[in-house]
């Protein structure tokens, strides 16, 4: 038994593939094959992508383990390894870390250069009120 619900997920996946593999096939029948295969190459890609995002995440965590953060620095630099819909994948502002975390704008200003002077962090191109920051990558 999977845990987590992870079973009904699999189950509702395999049950489109089967379905779209049948309609296919009956159009086509040699499509079934390359659509097979360009089903589970797309799959394979995005857990790959999300196996190492997550290996990412444990390793920056692992070196920033006894790293003084405030919560809200954490919540960032979280958003920030997720990516994503829910991340940062542009990097993030200050105004952004504001309302993100509910502080001042000097506080969220105080924070990035906390997390910059301490390494989770670095400064994309540009500058001014446009400063965005990005995770550091280089563990």
């Amino acid at each position: 038994m999977f845990n987590g619900g992870l079973e009904p997920k699999v189950s509702i996946w395999l049950r489109i593939f089967s379905v779209c593999n049948l309609c296919i096939s009956n159009l086509v029948p040699e499509a079934s094959f390359l659509y097979t295969a360009l089903f589970w190459s797309r799959n394979l890609e995005k857990t790959l992508s999300q196996i190492s995002r997550t290996l990412f995440k444990s390793q920056f965590w692992n070196k920033y383990s006894k790293t003084a953060l405030s919560e809200e620095q954490r919540k960032v630099l979280n958003r920030l390894l997720d990516g994503g819909e829910n991340g940062f994948e542009q990097g993030i502002s200050a105004s952004q870390y504001q309302k993100v975390t509910k502080v001042s704008k000097a506080t969220a200003t105080r924070h990035l250069s906390d997390l910059l002077e301490k390494e989770c962090i670095f400064k994309l191109e540009g500058g001014g009120r446009n400063t965005r920051y990005q995770i550091n990558t280089q563990l």
